[in-house]
């Protein structure tokens, strides 16, 4: 188990805003700690993306970690929608267009976030997207497939949800693909509370009726 908490400052490198994220370890032969924190840690320190939190550096002891990493002021894409609603046409296709900017990146690098979903989509001051929290990340090469369940069942695919293996890479872009359709109609495509039923729902292409309804009253993401 562990417990973190974060603050923010000024970094003197570059005269920038950053967050520092402290992670204290309770109990030391957690999962988190022997299967998934020094994971995250090797993969931020590799990334560098215009649309990626950036991690400037990582100060690590035996009961602490301390990440410093970018401060995204404006918050993340999941308090903007729950704040004013959906979001328009343009500017979810300005969002969508970044993210998988983003996720072409990691495709090229070989990392597979496994946890996309609005909570881990943070914007800066100039409302760009950066993509965050690489807790469940992983190196993924052409091929390999993983069993491990990760992520928020309201964005994982199909696959996930049946306990079955995957592609990285394919069931980021699953979730990519529900964070696109939260910020059209502001609502989740399927109700989580019933993993079952979501699953069957998902395999039929049924969305919930409150989604149905807003999806015929906007235009399509794509059409110009």
């Amino acid at each position: 188990m562990s417990h973190s908490k974060s603050s923010i400052n000024g970094y003197p490198k570059n005269n920038s805003s950053l967050r520092i994220l402290l992670v204290q370890f309770l109990w030391s032969q957690s999962d988190f700690i022997i299967r998934f924190l020094p994971r995250e840690l090797d993969i931020v320190q590799r990334l560098h993306h215009q649309n990626i939190v950036d991690v400037f550096e990582i100060i690590q002891s035996e009961s602490i970690v301390c990440i410093a990493q970018e401060y995204a002021a404006g918050g993340d894409l999941l308090k903007k929608i729950k704040k004013q609603g959906r979001i328009n046409e343009d500017h979810s296709r300005f969002y969508f267009r970044q993210l998988v900017e983003a996720l072409m990146y990691l495709k090229k690098i070989e990392v597979v976030h496994r946890d996309l979903k609005c909570e881990n989509l943070f914007l800066d001051l100039c409302d760009n997207i950066k993509l965050g929290d690489f807790g469940f990340s992983r190196i993924m090469h052409n091929g390999d497939e993983s069993h491990t369940f990760c992520g928020s069942r309201a964005y994982v695919a199909p696959e996930v949800l049946r306990s079955r293996s995957y592609s990285g890479f394919t069931v980021d872009l699953w979730s990519a693909g529900v964070v696109l359709f939260v910020m059209v109609t502001g609502l989740m495509p399927y109700d989580d509370r019933y993993p079952k039923k979501m699953v069957e729902k998902q395999m039929q292409h049924r969305y919930t009726s409150r989604a149905v309804m807003k999806i015929t009253m906007c235009a399509p993401v794509g059409q110009q």
